[in-house]
């Protein structure tokens, strides 16, 4: 089997969800560190085999992940490690059960809206090194979290998905025209919306750029960077 054969086997709402994705082949002496950007698991570094210890930093874990042969839940200190052997490759899931609140006072702010937990996981990993994160998993819950902070100058950029449940990305959309809230909160959309109408639609809201689905991290940072530029609350 091929390692990149693989990949479909580690769904992405797993994957996303997970600090780190190792896969091990034994026959090639490598371990590789896989990561997933966006809607694609890629292989961002290859060490050698025995370099998995100095990875995992524990002797007597390693050697428990190396007794098993079917799919096993460890606990050690703060995480949690899933293991399969698949043929010559043993995959390792890692996931860090220490949940921290990021919420410095001295970044700025984004909220994300979007119902699928995967996107919203995907914004936060990658972005909360920088920014507070606001998390909606729908319109309402967008417009809920918009209304409590319209007044904090720290939130300087929105991201809206355009297909939610209960309201519409539309929906917050209009709420934010309706307010006048686009100078100090700058909107991007997060779509697969394709059709001509749904663009033109969104856009004639005055959104500041669409990020279509699927997209990796430098896209995103891409309109991230694009989108805080046009808040008169953002200092640059």
């Amino acid at each position: 089997m091929q390692i990149n054969n693989l990949f479909g086997l580690v769904p992405t709402i797993i994957g996303n969800f997970l600090s780190n994705i190792y896969c091990v082949s034994k026959s090639d002496d490598v371990v590789y560190k896989l990561e997933y950007t966006g809607s694609t698991l890629k292989i961002v570094s290859k060490e050698p085999y025995k370099e998995i210890e100095t990875i995992l930093n524990d002797k007597t874990l390693l050697a428990e992940i190396e007794t098993k042969d079917k799919l096993k839940k460890v606990i050690n200190n703060s995480f949690i490690i899933y293991t399969e052997t698949i043929e010559d490759y043993k995959i390792i899931l890692i996931s860090d059960l220490k949940e921290e609140i990021n919420n410095n006072q001295d970044k700025y702010t984004l909220l994300i809206a979007d119902d699928s937990p995967v996107i919203t996981k995907f914004f936060t990993k990658n972005f909360e090194n920088d920014f507070n994160i606001l998390v909606a998993k729908n319109g309402e819950e967008a417009i809920k979290l918009i209304e409590e902070n319209k007044e904090n100058k720290s939130l300087v950029g929105a991201f809206i998905d355009l297909k939610m449940p209960i309201k519409s990305g539309y929906d917050v959309l209009e709420y934010l025209s309706n307010n006048n809230l686009f100078d100090t909160i700058p909107t991007s959309v997060i779509s697969g919306e394709d059709s001509q109408d749904g663009i033109e639609r969104a856009t004639g809201f005055g959104i500041v750029d669409m990020l279509q689905k699927p997209f990796n991290v430098e896209r995103a940072r891409s309109i991230v960077d694009k989108t805080i530029q046009h808040s008169k609350n953002y200092n640059r």
